[in-house]
């Protein structure tokens, strides 16, 4: 336990640091963009699609993102587990993360969104 609570530290300090330079960034920062990968039928294009839309409009804070992925989620009938899944992928490359809502929330708004629209394309 006090392994993973270190581990989870790190990745929140890694958060804060990259949020920090990224806003700080005279030249735009290149980050890899991890692929999109579809499961069993399961469009996760359509989801970000549609996930893009509703975060756009929202105030960008956890809770709104948070209500907003599980909103989307049933909208395009597809599990909970599938909708985090994606977003994981393409923003951290693995299949799980810290809560979605308070992640997202640190990053900058348009740099998730155009991170969608990369994934989408």
């Amino acid at each position: 336990m006090r392994q993973k609570k270190a581990h989870f530290m790190n990745f929140l300090w890694f958060l804060v640091i990259t949020n920090i330079i990224l806003k700080t960034a005279k030249k735009p920062i290149t980050v890899l963009l991890y692929p999109v990968i579809n499961d069993s039928g399961f469009s996760s294009k359509k989801f970000l699609s549609s996930l893009a839309v509703t975060l756009s409009s929202p105030v960008w804070e956890a809770e709104n993102i948070h209500n907003a992925i599980h909103e989307t989620s049933e909208n395009e009938k597809i599990q909970m587990k599938t909708a985090f899944k994606t977003i994981y992928q393409i923003l951290l490359g693995q299949e799980n993360g810290p809560r979605a809502g308070y992640f997202l929330s640190n990053l900058d708004k348009d740099f998730v969104l155009n991170r969608f629209e990369e994934a989408i394309e």
